[in-house]
């Protein structure tokens, strides 16, 4: 006999420009919690859920391109804790990501999609608590720097994002290949098609 399960997640994000729009300050908020919900149901710490992905053939089918062991491409989502593995799910969470971004350069016209080029540092912290992990206090963290190249073209919308997770605390639940010997500092990076604002 097959058990129901209880999952639900709320986010807020705000965005404020600065300076005729060159600086941007992201805020999010993300609160989850489910109740006996099977893995892909599950509430991840970095990336969307797999029932989220389900139609993105970039993610989903066995062998897709960016399921590849050599690339670390994620589906940004969840309580978007960058510098986490994409396995580590969650029960509940309360999460808050802070964002400083600089728009370096912008490309394009009208006609054909306006594009920027932008660098920012983010912090991630959150309090969970897991049935699916092991995981040594409630709190998670992570801070880093990244680029992400965002705007229009034509008529699709195009986010390519890489992030550096430079402190993860908590590292052995760290993910991305790292560049460093065990600890919480280390050059770790994840790129993703999608962005937190």
């Amino acid at each position: 006999m097959a058990e129901g399960y209880v999952r639900g997640e709320a986010s807020g994000t705000q965005v404020q420009y600065f300076e005729d729009g060159a600086f941007a300050l992201i805020g999010r908020l993300y609160a989850a919690g489910e109740s006996r919900a099977p893995l892909q149901r599950a509430i991840f710490a970095s990336t969307a859920d797999p029932f989220t992905t389900f139609w993105s053939n970039w993610y989903r089918p066995r062998g897709s391109i960016f399921k590849q062991d050599a690339l670390n491409v994620m589906p940004l989502g969840g309580a978007m804790l960058r510098g986490y593995s994409f396995g580590v799910a969650l029960s509940r969470v309360g999460a808050a990501n802070v964002e400083l971004a600089q728009r370096l350069r912008t490309y394009g016209s009208a006609a054909n999609g306006r594009r920027a080029l932008w660098v920012s540092a983010f912090g991630d912290i959150a309090a969970a608590s897991s049935d699916f992990v092991q995981f040594g206090s409630s709190m998670l963290l992570d801070a880093g720097v990244g680029a992400s190249f965002r705007g229009r073209l034509y008529d699709r919308d195009v986010h390519f994002r890489l992030d550096l997770p430079l402190f993860v605390k908590q590292p052995g639940l760290a993910g991305g290949p790292s560049f460093a010997r065990k600890g919480s500092l280390g050059l770790r990076y994840v790129f993703s098609l999608a962005d937190a604002w």
